[in-house]
């Protein structure tokens, strides 16, 4: 279940109704996971998988956080690169397993949620396992941002490198390779 932290730091429940995020994806190559445990002031595991759709503008996930509580979330793109429409529903795990047969690319993953200091909002912090079962240190950095916000706060954490495509070109094979190749997926990884 999400603490009232999460909840409030991310201005929405998951109550099906279709609410506006404003969000930044980074992918993070860091000396060690020392400064997220350090900085973080919760995590929480999910297990998630994308569910297979025919439109391109429009994405599904389910998860399952902490063990218990099984949510099924779509997000919609909009004309503006840093917002998606999202709508997130609290769903049964018989509903969840059942999306589960018709989804793909499902990762395990935990979420380490640091506070950005003098702001409301939280770097969300995904640290996935490789195929040996240790702790990845390239990292997914979501920040969610509210209308307004013109400057991208300091990441605290100490980085080798860093990768913003919503913001640079040029790094999709290194995505690719991230998600296919150095995170463990559930359902395999797919074939070179």
């Amino acid at each position: 279940m999400k603490s009232a932290f999460q909840i409030a730091m991310e201005g929405n429940t998951p109550d099906g109704v279709k609410h506006i995020e404003r969000e930044l994806t980074l992918y993070v190559l860091l000396h060690d996971l020392q400064d997220i445990r350090e900085l973080a002031t919760d995590e929480e595991t999910h297990e998630q998988w994308n569910v297979k759709t025919d439109d391109p503008n429009v994405r599904m996930r389910i998860r399952l956080t902490d063990g218990v509580e099984y949510t099924a979330t779509t997000k919609e793109k909009t004309r503006n690169q840093f917002e998606t429409i999202e709508t997130e529903q609290l769903v049964s795990r018989d509903f969840f397993e059942a999306l589960k047969k018709m989804s793909k690319d499902g990762y395990k993953k935990t979420r380490f949620n640091i506070p950005v200091e003098g702001k409301k909002t939280i770097w969300e912090v995904d640290v996935f396992k490789t195929a040996s079962g240790e702790n990845s240190l390239w990292v997914k950095v979501d920040y969610e941002f509210e209308r307004g916000d013109e400057k991208l706060p300091e990441l605290p954490i100490e980085y080798k490198e860093l990768i913003a495509p919503d913001l640079q070109e040029g790094y999709e094979d290194e995505i690719d390779r991230l998600w296919n190749r150095e995170w463990m997926k559930l359902d395999g990884y797919e074939e070179t």
